[in-house]
């Protein structure tokens, strides 16, 4: 999925990601580690690090629509599901799985 959405940032222009329907298991030891400053979480006194674990990151990409065509995305362990920017997301469905 990065793969494909790093192809999509690159190429400047209205893009469409399609997802064949299906479950898509995302797990922490392939998620992307970035700096991220989440408001409703802990403070910058309580946790001076902002580095997150992030599933899917999608950070100042316009013009990107991800359709999941009914897919199931589950993120497993400890991560932030999405970083999203200016981006659409259609026919998903999302589900948080401890482990």
């Amino acid at each position: 999925m990065q793969r494909a959405i790093k192809a999509a940032a690159s190429l400047q222009c209205l893009t469409l990601i399609e997802c064949a329907p299906g479950r898509y298991d995302f797990y922490m030891d392939e998620a992307i580690r970035a700096p991220c400053f989440i408001t409703n979480t802990a403070s910058e006194i309580e946790n001076p690090d902002i580095t997150k674990t992030i599933g899917l990151l999608f950070r100042g990409m316009r013009n990107i629509t991800l359709d999941g065509k009914g897919a199931l995305f589950v993120f497993h362990c400890k991560q932030t599901m999405f970083v999203i920017s200016e981006l659409k997301v259609t026919n998903s469905f999302l589900k948080k799985r401890s482990p």
